[in-house]
């Protein structure tokens, strides 16, 4: 699912569930953009492991992953409390 229908998605299964609709888009956008970091991230990373041919252990790369995906769990939470 692209980032747009996911946010279209989710805002309107926030509105079914009652959340404040204005703070419920801003977690289902946030959401959205937190999708496409991870994305991009792991696209990164995996380029980076082709690419390596054991001279890159790719560190920077995976950490960026990492910074990436806990800013897609804090995402998850704020949609989850905003959005029920």
């Amino acid at each position: 699912m692209t980032a747009a229908l996911c946010t279209i998605a989710l805002c309107i299964a926030a509105t079914a569930a009652g959340g404040g609709p204005d703070e419920c888009q801003r977690a289902a956008k946030g959401y959205s953009q937190a999708v496409a970091d991870v994305q991009e991230a792991e696209r990164i990373y995996a380029r980076c492991i082709a690419a390596s041919r054991a001279h890159d252990d790719c560190s920077a790369e995976f950490g960026e992953l990492e910074a990436v995906h806990f800013d897609f769990e804090r995402a998850v939470s704020d949609y989850r409390t905003v959005c029920r």
